[in-house]
């Protein structure tokens, strides 16, 4: 799964521990998080999109 378009030098502190932490995990576990976000993204757009960002990459 693509995680971030950033390079790590790109990326604040706390992102770069949530890109690591997200990229540790299985594709089984990387999907349900993408699920979950999505669900927030469409409830709460403005606070969800960097989250989805950041393990999306770039476009969402």
């Amino acid at each position: 799964m693509k995680l971030i378009d950033s390079s790590p030098a790109e990326l604040r502190p706390d992102q770069l521990r949530v890109a690591k932490l997200f990229a540790s995990m299985d594709e089984q576990t990387q999907q349900q998080i993408l699920l979950i976000l999505e669900g927030f993204a469409e409830r709460y757009p403005r606070h969800s999109a960097p989250a989805l960002r950041l393990v999306k990459g770039g476009s969402a």
